[in-house]
């Protein structure tokens, strides 16, 4: 009998790190979860310097999982984009002499403690030299912004990759992932971004 309590005991030990894994909500954007859909919590936005605001991507089924800037980018040939391309990538670029920035956002479904995984931004190697992109993460809940990425300056180049941030939001605060180019828009920024709630 004891040693069936034991075993027992055993069992319930070994099972506490699997709940407690399973009981973390993880919010990842991958191939699986982006799709021609905004939210629930992945939106996927752009910045145009020209308007000084932000507005959401078009939707481009015929080419895929695929979001654009422009409403018909065969018209007017400007692709500024972010689509599912060997993984999650980010094309920003200049419009009429202004900057269209993509910019992915996780909206927070509830109130807690958040981790943002360490996320790499490296422009995709397509056999072409592009300059340096831009990259940014800031927190918006309600009229204020906060720069949580990088530390010091408004911009980190590509290359780069951050530290883990955690921080504390409020149901329907903005986590906002931003890829600038000074360039037409020539390459992709791979943009995967992992948030986990703390418990």
């Amino acid at each position: 009998m004891k040693r069936i309590l034991i075993l027992v005991l055993a069992l319930c030990f070994a099972l506490v790190p699997v709940l407690a894994e399973e009981e973390a909500e993880t919010y990842a954007l991958t191939e699986e979860t982006f799709t021609l859909e905004q939210g629930p919590v992945w939106f996927f936005r752009y910045y145009d310097a020209a308007e000084n605001g932000i507005f959401d991507l078009h939707a481009t089924p015929m080419w895929g999982d695929n979001w654009q800037f422009s409403e018909d980018p065969n018209a007017d040939q400007v692709y500024h984009s972010i689509c599912e391309w060997d993984g999650i990538h980010a094309m920003p670029g200049t419009w009429i002499g202004e900057y269209i920035d993509i910019v992915v956002v996780f909206r927070a479904p509830k109130d807690g403690s958040i981790t943002i995984q360490p996320t790499e931004f490296v422009i995709k190697d397509d056999g072409s030299t592009y300059p340096a992109y831009l990259v940014r993460i800031d927190c918006a809940a309600g009229e204020e912004v906060k720069q949580l990425f990088p530390a010091e300056g408004e911009w980190a180049e590509t290359p780069v990759t951050t530290e883990a941030i955690t921080l504390d939001v409020t149901e329907g605060a903005e986590i906002r992932f931003v890829i600038r180019a000074g360039d037409d828009g020539g390459a992709a920024v791979s943009v995967q971004p992992v948030i986990v709630y703390n418990k």
